[in-house]
C-alpha cells in the first residue's frame, strides 16, 4: 500500500486541472497560496474566539491546499493514536465488517489513518464501512479521489452524512452511525469549541457516547496545549462509561519516518511556496466504551 504523501499527490494531480478550469483571471498557484494563507490564519489561537466565522471549506483550491499541507500529517497521527492502544484496537478490528464514523472527516484523512493502521497490523482482509459526517458537502470530490487510490488494496465503502456540531439537537438526521466500532474526532473539536456557548458540541458528545455500543472506541487527535486539551478532557475524562486506553501529548509530534514528503514537495513546493506539515503540537487520546 502506498504512503500517505503519494496518495496526497495523486489527489492533487487530479484536482489541479479541475480547479484550473473553474478559476478565471488568476492562476492556480496564486489561489492555492491564498488558501494556504487563509488556513494558517484560521487555524491560529483565534479558533477559540467567540463569534468568529467558521473556516470556509467550500472551494476546491482550499481542498488542494489542505491536501498539500495537512492531509498526510493528520492521517498519520490518527494511525499513531490507534497505535497507542494497538492491542485493543486490533482486537476490535478482527471482524469481517468494521464500521467507522469520522466526525468532521470531510477530506478523508481519518480514512487514510485507519487504513494505514490496518495495513501495519495485517487487518486489511476486513470490510471497512466509513460514515463521514461533516458540515461541508463539497469535500466529496477530493475524498472520492482519495478513496480511488485504495482500489485493489482495501475493501471500503464510504457514505457522506451532513453534520453540524454547532446546530444543536438533532445535529444530523440519521443517528444509525452511533452503532459504529470506532468514532474519530480528528482536528474537528478545536474548530467548534467557540460555537459551544449554548452547549451544542457538549450535547452531541454526550449523546454519542451514551448511545455508542459497549466496546466501541473513540479516537481523538487535535491541537495540543493548555488552550485545547482541557476542553476535550472535560467532556470525556471522568465518565464512568469510558476508559482511557491510549494517550500522548507532544508539543512537537513528528510523522512516522517512513512517510517522506519529497514526492509531493518536489512536485508542488515551487508552485505553492510552503512545505507540507511534518510536525505539530498534538494531543492523542483513545477511549473505550465500557
Amino acid at each position: 500500500m502506498g504512503k500517505l504523501f503519494y496518495r496526497a499527490k495523486e489527489v492533487i494531480d487530479e484536482m489541479v486541472p479541475i480547479a484550473e478550469g473553474r478559476i478565471e483571471g488568476t492562476t492556480i498557484e496564486k489561489m492555492v497560496k491564498k488558501r494556504l494563507s487563509a488556513l494558517t490564519g484560521g487555524y491560529g489561537w483565534g479558533l477559540l474566539s467567540i463569534g468568529r466565522k467558521p473556516i470556509d471549506y467550500t472551494k476546491l483550491t482550499t481542498h488542494i491546499a489542505y491536501m498539500y499541507r495537512s492531509f498526510s500529517a493528520h492521517a498519520d497521527w490518527v494511525c499513531q493514536a490507534l497505535d497507542h492502544a494497538s492491542i485493543i484496537v486490533a482486537s476490535r478490528f478482527k471482524k469481517r465488517k468494521i464500521r467507522i464514523a469520522c466526525i468532521g472527516g470531510g477530506p478523508g484523512s481519518d480514512i487514510a489513518g485507519v487504513l494505514k493502521f490496518a495495513e501495519e497490523h495485517q487487518l486489511l482482509d476486513a470490510k471497512f464501512e466509513f460514515t463521514v459526517l461533516d458540515r461541508e458537502e463539497a469535500w466529496d470530490e477530493v475524498r472520492d479521489a482519495l478513496i480511488n487510490t485504495y482500489e485493489g488494496e482495501a475493501n471500503t465503502t464510504t457514505t457522506y452524512q451532513l453534520l453540524d456540531l454547532a446546530a444543536g439537537e438533532p445535529w444530523t438526521d440519521d443517528w444509525s452511525f452511533v452503532e459504529s466500532d470506532l468514532f474519530i474526532f480528528s482536528f474537528v473539536l478545536s474548530e467548534v469549541w467557540s460555537f459551544n456557548k449554548s452547549g451544542s458540541v457538549s450535547g452531541f458528545i454526550e449523546r454519542l457516547v451514551s448511545k455508542a455500543p459497549k466496546g466501541a472506541l473513540i479516537c481523538y487527535v487535535d491541537n495540543g496545549g493548555s488552550n485545547f486539551t482541557p476542553l476535550v478532557e472535560k467532556e470525556f475524562d471522568g465518565r464512568k462509561d469510558l476508559k482511557l486506553i491510549g494517550s500522548r501529548d507532544s508539543d512537537r509530534l513528528f510523522m512516522d519516518f517512513d512517510e517522506q514528503c519529497a514526492v509531493i514537495e518536489d512536485a508542488y513546493r515551487g508552485r505553492f511556496g510552503e512545505r507540507p506539515k511534518l510536525t505539530g503540537n498534538v494531543a492523542l487520546r483513545v477511549w473505550q466504551k465500557i
